[in-house]
């Protein structure tokens, strides 16, 4: 995916860091059959590894960064069309 991202240029966005785990409310899904993708923005310096707003009510389209959002939708095109190219 490194090189898609470089590709792009959004390698500045997905920056390659342990940052711990967290077991998501999206494994849920995955388990029963459903596939998703789950991007998740850390904060490292915060308490818990997430932004204070994080599954609160300031949780909105407020928060998020169009230039983040393009950098996201359109590396997630890349690697999906890649992945169906590859099967």
């Amino acid at each position: 995916m490194y090189g898609i991202l470089q590709t792009l240029g959004y390698s500045n966005y997905f920056i390659h860091q342990d940052g711990g785990w967290v077991t998501d409310d999206h494994v849920y899904v995955n388990n029963i059959g459903i596939p998703s993708i789950d991007i998740i923005h850390s904060d490292l310096s915060s308490r818990n590894g997430f932004p204070p707003h994080w599954h609160t009510h300031a949780d909105n389209m407020d928060v998020i960064d169009t230039n983040t959002l393009r950098a996201v939708g359109q590396t997630l095109l890349a690697v999906l069309f890649k992945e169906k190219v590859s099967l």
